[in-house]
């Protein structure tokens, strides 16, 4: 080979890659946005809901708009059961979505088909900067059960794998509390 060929023949395989990654991310969808509406965590509230405030407007939050916000296709012990004592594994789900997205924090939200629930909530998914998914990590961890209720199920399956998984593994409330 002559000299240099080498470097040629390499660049233009470095060169094809990164043409075929950027040809296909643009010609592929994805299911939602990379990350979702920029929203800051004004305060966890239980392990289902949150208080977010919007950084900028957009599909899911108004400019500066404060919400309370409920984690879609999950649901948490209560931290005030029915006799006004948490339920088993309430304060430990409550913590886990706290070390998730923390007071202060940056999430990412994104809706599915409605946007209120019964109580005038925002119904949301929520990822960490990293991109985790938390609605499905708290799921994984067993910190949640599974609450589907069409038509909000865009990510009932990757949710219902997280807990089958979290039910085997006997992980958080699988383990502790009574079923």
């Amino acid at each position: 080979m002559r000299p240099g060929a080498t470097f040629v023949s390499v660049a233009l395989v470095v060169a094809f890659s990164v043409g075929a990654w950027f040809l296909v991310r643009w010609l592929v969808p994805e299911e939602d946005p990379p990350l979702g509406q920029r929203a800051t965590v004004v305060a966890v509230r239980d392990g289902d809901t949150l208080e977010l405030r919007a950084d900028a407007g957009g599909p899911v939050l108004a400019a500066g708009e404060t919400v309370q916000a409920r984690l879609i296709g999950i649901d948490t012990p209560e931290l005030h059961g029915a006799d006004d004592r948490p339920e088993c594994y309430a304060t430990e789900a409550r913590d886990a979505l706290a070390r998730l997205a923390p007071r202060g924090g940056t999430v990412y939200v994104t809706a599915d088909e409605e946007r209120l629930d019964r109580y005038q909530r925002r119904l949301v998914y929520v990822w960490t900067e990293a991109g985790v998914l938390v609605n499905e990590r708290l799921a994984r961890d067993g910190f949640a059960r599974r609450l589907t209720i069409p038509p909000n199920d865009r990510h009932d399956t990757a949710i219902t794998r997280a807990i089958t998984e979290a039910t085997a593994r006997h992980r958080g409330l699988w383990q502790t509390c009574q079923h």
